[in-house]
């Protein structure tokens, strides 16, 4: 915390290069207040906004600095304690390491491609008539794409896809498949998909690809797709519509 570290930092130098009087007077305008994460500044004793701090008074003043901000989410931690029991007994929490509880509950940081495979699901038929399967090209490009990319990378293209930015921990927390599906779009009336950028349905985890000529430009679509879109609402007002009926 910015506060406490310049607070620790300033008694100290103050300790270590000033004698009792000095620090007294350096430390006159300095109070028993403290700063929350919010910004509020409040007192640490009663009166502290009145109360300089002294040579004798300095290790008071850490401690109970210290309190105020080791303390202050205490009530919220307890609510959400309260509420985690309602789903998961809280005796049995002490069993898990910190990061399991948040895989568990956020799912995993790593965005584990082998599971995302297994729970993917091609669909559509291609601009030569023929439906697509996990052989098609650029189903193959997709997957060296992911490959390729870095874990922050895969995480944009999830959020994209389906409005969330990590993986379920296994396959039983996937409510559906990810679905790869054809984009009619990008090759009617004889139109390039290289041109077009993917397009995503993110309530039913659906990206339709365009067949892209090699897996260089279907990075960059994607990147450029990712970047543009962070709202997973915005096909919904004027700008989306209009961006809608470009492509």
């Amino acid at each position: 915390d910015s506060w406490v570290g310049k607070m620790m930092t300033l008694m100290a130098e103050s300790t270590k290069n000033m004698d009792e009087k000095q620090f007294d007077t350096q430390m006159k305008t300095v109070k028993f207040e403290g700063c929350l994460a919010d910004g509020k500044i409040v007192e640490l004793i009663p009166g502290g906004r009145d109360i300089s701090i002294t040579w004798k008074t300095r290790h008071r003043y850490i401690e109970t600095l210290t309190k105020l901000r080791t303390k202050e989410f205490d009530e919220h931690g307890k609510a959400m304690l309260r509420g985690l029991a309602t789903v998961v007994p809280y005796q049995i929490l002490s069993l898990f390491k910190w990061s399991d509880l948040r895989d568990q509950v956020c799912g995993k940081v790593e965005i584990d491609l082998k599971l995302l495979k297994s729970k993917t699901s091609v669909k559509g038929k291609g601009r030569n008539g023929k439906w697509y399967n996990n052989s098609s090209p650029h189903i193959k490009y997709f997957w060296q794409m992911m490959e390729r990319m870095s874990n922050e990378e895969r995480s944009q293209v999830i959020f994209f896809a389906w409005g969330r930015t990590r993986l379920p921990p296994n396959k039983g927390g996937f409510e559906r498949n990810f679905e790869l599906l054809a984009c009619p779009k990008a090759y009617a009336g004889g139109r390039k998909p290289d041109d077009f950028l993917p397009i995503a349905h993110t309530c039913f985890f659906q990206l339709e690809l365009p067949e892209y000529s090699s897996v260089d430009i279907m990075y960059k679509r994607m990147l450029t797709a990712c970047a543009y879109c962070k709202e997973i609402d915005g096909d919904n007002d004027g700008a989306g519509r209009r961006a809608a009926a470009m492509t």
